[in-house]
């Protein structure tokens, strides 16, 4: 059986405070920002963020069954996701590839253009299949 004995428990009617969130600043934010601001903000070709996932995956996340399709871990996403809107790219707390791939996944979702031009796509599609 379960061990509930260091659960915190509230006094009856009285409900659990969420945690405030720090508000993000538009020189930090990262998710829902193009390419191309954060490219000119950080004078850097890829994305800080992006390079720290894609090497977290590459050292944790490789041998991972689904690595790209399991879902949930939603409290821990949002807490990166506040953290890296704050300037904050630290991934080494993180306990699951999952929720990085969640992340990146989330990230590339937020661009407000898409990574490939549709106008590009077409053309992406052929090269692909060639």
């Amino acid at each position: 059986a379960p061990d509930f004995s260091k659960i915190r428990r509230l006094p009856p009617g009285r409900k659990a405070q969420k945690k405030k969130k720090r508000p993000v600043t538009k020189n930090t934010k990262v998710f829902g920002v193009s390419l191309e601001a954060l490219r000119q903000r950080d004078n850097r070709a890829i994305p800080l963020f992006v390079q720290k996932a894609v090497e977290f995956i590459e050292l944790h996340g490789l041998e991972t069954i689904g690595i790209f399709r399991i879902g949930g871990y939603r409290e821990e996403v949002n807490h990166f996701t506040d953290l890296i809107n704050n300037g904050t790219i630290d991934l080494t707390t993180v306990k699951s590839p999952h929720v990085v791939c969640i992340l990146l996944k989330n990230f590339l979702r937020a661009l407000p253009t898409s990574v490939i031009p549709s106008d590009k796509y077409r053309l992406f599609l052929d090269v692909y299949s060639a």
